[in-house]
């Protein structure tokens, strides 16, 4: 941690939160901002909410009208959930099918 220059610093838990405060008003420009700044997973602008994203899609592009910007966040959504502070996570199931082994419902003990 840097000395004496604590204006630096930024915890990783209080910008989640603030981009996730962002993104329940709907502030896209801020919050994709902050996450591009701070070098957060884009993912989190559709996984905080994804039914409110779609729904929502007009004012993101009002909101990030910069094709190049609009070209990032596209080319960084994954299908996988976002999982906060651990960086993404990903379905029980998908992890073991990823493995070769059965999902835990398929087998018998």
């Amino acid at each position: 941690m840097p000395r004496g220059n604590t204006e630096t610093v930024y915890p990783r838990a209080l910008v989640l939160a603030t981009i996730r405060r962002s993104l329940d008003l709907l502030d896209y420009r801020r919050a994709f901002e902050l996450a591009r700044t701070h070098r957060i997973d884009l993912n989190l602008l559709h996984d905080h909410h994804p039914e409110r994203f779609f729904a929502s899609v007009d004012t993101l592009l009002d909101s990030v009208p910069d094709p190049e910007r609009l070209n990032l966040f596209l080319s960084m959504l994954k299908y996988e959930a976002w999982g906060g502070l651990g960086g993404p996570r990903r379905p029980p199931n998908a992890a073991r099918a990823s493995l070769g082994s059965p999902p835990l419902a398929d087998r018998r003990t």
